[in-house]
C-alpha cells in the first residue's frame, strides 16, 4: 500500500487510497484512566519500545505533564517513528511503500539517509492491547510544504508558504517543469507553537520583511498550514496574489501522496 504521512508537531496528517485523515501527534506518558468512555477511531494506549504512552485524541484530552514534544525541526526522533506507526495502523494496511516530509532547510541527503534509517523495516507497536506489525519497504522524503504543489499544481513560477507549527517553510517551483527552485526556498524555525500568545500578524510581518528582497510583490503565492488562514491578509496586504489553498492544513500531504503515486503508483 503506498501511503504519505506528514508529521507536525501539532497533527500528524496521513493520505492512503484518495482518504486524507487527521490526528493530534501529541504523547504523554500513560496515566491509568479511571473513567471510561467509548472509545474514538484516534484514541490511542501505546506500548512501545518498552514504554507506555496515550496519544491521539486521547492524550490531547488525557494527557498530564508537559508530554513529549521536540522543538527540535528535525523528524528524526522516536515521538515521530510513533506516530507514523500510528498513522499505518489507520490505514489498515501492513506492507507499505512510504513517503514523509522534512522541512526545507532540513532537507538534506544525511537527514534523508537518517530518516530512511529510522523508518524502513519492520516495526512491532501494541496499540489499545493489541500488537501490530508493519513491514516498511521504501521510504521517500519530500520536503515540508513545497510537496503541496504537487496536490495544487499550476504553470509558471509559484511561492509558496506553509505556516506550521514549529516552522514557516517558503517555497518556490517552476510549474512548468515541477522542478523546485532551491535558491528561493528555505524555513524560518519558528511557528505557532514557538511562542506564547502567537501575535499572528506579527510573525506573518516578520516572514513578509525577510521574503521581499527574494520574491516580487505581483508573485503567485500559494498559502497553507496550520495558521495559513490567519496569516493570509497579513500575506496579501504585501503579496496581494496570495492565495489560501483548499485544504490549507492537509496540502503538504495531499502533494506527497501525488509525488508518492508518481514514484510507486498505487
Amino acid at each position: 500500500m503506498l501511503i504519505a504521512c506528514d508529521v507536525g508537531k501539532n497533527m500528524v496528517k496521513v493520505a492512503y487510497n484518495n482518504v486524507v485523515e487527521q490526528f493530534p501527534s501529541v504523547l504523554y506518558s500513560y496515566e491509568e484512566i479511571n473513567l471510561s468512555n467509548n472509545p474514538r477511531r484516534y484514541d490511542f494506549v501505546i506500548e512501545y519500545d518498552r514504554e507506555k504512552y496515550l496519544g491521539g485524541t486521547l492524550g490531547a484530552d488525557e494527557g498530564v505533564g508537559a508530554g513529549f514534544f521536540n522543538s527540535d525541526i528535525s523528524k528524526d526522533h522516536k515521538e515521530t517513528l510513533i506516530n507514523l506507526l500510528l498513522a499505518l495502523y489507520i490505514s489498515g494496511g501492513k506492507v507499505f511503500n512510504f513517503i514523509t516530509s522534512s522541512p526545507i532547510t532540513k532537507h538534506t541527503e544525511e537527514e534523508k539517509k537518517r530518516l530512511r534509517s529510522r523508518f524502513k523495516g519492520t516495526h512491532s507497536i501494541k496499540i489499545n492491547g493489541e500488537t501490530y506489525t508493519f513491514a516498511i519497504q521504501n521510504v521517500e522524503v519530500g520536503p515540508e510544504g513545497a510537496s503541496a504543489f504537487f496536490a495544487y499544481p499550476k504553470q509558471g513560477i509559484v511561492r509558496g508558504l506553509d505556516f506550521g507549527s514549529t516552522t514557516v517553510n517558503w517555497f518556490s517551483v517552476d510549474g512548468n517543469t515541477k522542478r523546485f527552485i532551491n535558491k528561493d526556498s528555505g524555513t524560518f524555525n519558528y511557528g505557532a507553537k514557538s511562542y506564547e500568545g502567537l501575535n499572528v500578524a506579527n510573525k506573518a510581518k516578520e516572514v513578509i520583511a525577510n521574503l521581499k528582497n527574494k520574491w516580487q510583490q505581483d508573485d503567485d503565492v500559494m498559502v497553507l498550514g496550520g495558521w495559513g488562514a490567519e496569516a493570509l491578509p497579513q500575506v496579501q496586504s504585501y503579496f496581494y496574489n496570495a492565495r489560501l489553498v483548499a485544504k490549507p492544513i492537509t496540502a503538504t500531504v495531499e502533494g506527497l501522496y501525488q509525488i508518492g503515486l508518481l514514484k510507486y503508483g498505487r
